[in-house]
């Protein structure tokens, strides 16, 4: 199931925000009702395959055990209708319990095979929003995580900050140093950041040496205290890995929503922009 901005990714995020043990349920009333339905078609109607319905349900939201399990309940569910249907010793119980068997390892590999398209499908797409050098958001995660933001904003009417961070110098370090130093002065410097933020705050390598943070609901009042401290530790990670290089920061904070992502980054770029002219290795901040 495509879990992009279409209808069916809307359904694929909603089930995801349910507890899981809600999910379940839900797999779990789908597969007694296919049970019943089941028995009350005889043997006319072969519904082995709308047990995979819930069977899918609960592998794609749950996982391998939740699918597992439910493979279970289907199997069980069919083998009582079975029972229930036929007239009494036609087939014989060991043909019943052969059958069910089958119906219960089919079931199982569906609910396995199905766990693991799922499972492969979120590591590529956690991979696809991941720079690979820091292991922060690269730039297609952090458009994404801001429009996120900027929406849950709009609701809330908390404020949200973005800051932009350049470091200073860093060409030096690749021109006499190597690009092997570089990359290991940016991947220090995107550990120290994750090391920094809060769980709801998203980190962002944007390209070259540029990072981006985003700050949802940050008290306003102490807000530049905290742009500080991220660029120190920044500096600090930097003097961790012996590079000769300062770190300059624009943030811009917005009260009320922006209208769109290129008004929030626009605010932040030309805060940063006036941070390097002031001589680098500072803070510029705005509210909005």
């Amino acid at each position: 199931m495509s879990e992009g901005p279409g209808l069916s990714g809307r359904f694929a995020r909603g089930i995801d925000a349910l507890p899981p043990g809600v999910v379940f349920g839900l797999a779990l009333a789908a597969t007694a009702l296919v049970g019943i339905a089941d028995e009350g078609t005889g043997s006319d109607l072969e519904l082995t395959v709308a047990y995979l319905v819930p069977i899918w349900f609960a592998a794609w939201f749950l996982g391998a055990a939740g699918g597992l399990a439910i493979a279970l309940a289907s199997a069980i569910a069919g083998w009582a209708s079975d029972m229930a249907t036929r007239a009494y010793g036609a087939p014989r119980p060991a043909v019943l319990v052969l059958n069910a068997a089958s119906q219960l390892v089919l079931f199982a590999a569906v609910a396995v095979l199905l766990a693991a398209v799922r499972k492969g499908g979120r590591r590529e797409s956690a991979l696809a929003r991941t720079d690979s050098l820091t292991g922060l958001l690269n730039r297609r995660g952090f458009l994404e995580a801001a429009r996120r933001e900027i929406a849950r904003s709009a609701r809330s009417g908390r404020p949200l900050t973005v800051a932009l961070a350049d470091v200073d110098g860093f060409g030096e370090v690749n021109d006499l140093r190597g690009q092997d130093a570089g990359d290991h002065l940016l991947g220090g410097m995107g550990t120290a950041l994750r090391s920094a933020t809060r769980a709801v705050d998203a980190s962002a390598r944007l390209g070259g040496d540029e990072f981006a943070i985003l700050l949802p609901d940050a008290d306003v009042a102490s807000i530049e205290a905290v742009l500080d401290r991220l660029r120190l530790v920044l500096m600090q990670a930097a003097a961790e890995n012996g590079a000769p290089v300062t770190v300059s920061l624009g943030a811009a904070t917005f009260q009320r929503p922006p209208s769109s992502l290129d008004e929030m980054l626009r605010a932040a770029g030309r805060m940063l922009q006036e941070a390097k002219l002031n001589g680098r290795r500072g803070v510029r901040h705005d509210a909005f």
